[in-house]
């Protein structure tokens, strides 16, 4: 997510200096981990979790396993030093086909 926005600024920054940028950055961050922290707060403080209750487990479940999959295969951009696509291993997606389910 942090990534994204980064990668936004840095996108749309045409004519800017380096450090204009860079600096906009880093002040998007917090300003943006602020605003979440009041949005995350605010669902709390008015019990609006309570709505995840109704959602089926299956979707519930989907979803946390599609976040966690995007985790992992988003580790592996990361772990490429010079920045090139790194392809998750191929047999994965395969073998997540085959578990058996429970």
């Amino acid at each position: 997510f942090y990534s994204t926005i980064v990668q936004d600024i840095v996108r749309n920054a045409h004519g800017l200096s380096e450090a204009a940028v860079s600096s906009t950055a880093l002040l998007a961050l917090p300003v943006n981990t602020v605003l979440l922290s009041i949005a995350f707060w605010w669902v709390g403080y008015k019990k609006a979790t309570v709505v995840i209750s109704y959602l089926p487990y299956p979707v519930v479940a989907g979803f946390l396993g599609s976040i966690g999959w995007a985790i992992f295969a988003g580790s592996f951009a990361i772990l490429a030093a010079d920045g090139q696509k790194i392809a998750v291993p191929g047999g994965l997606p395969e073998l997540a086909r085959q578990a058996p389910a429970q």
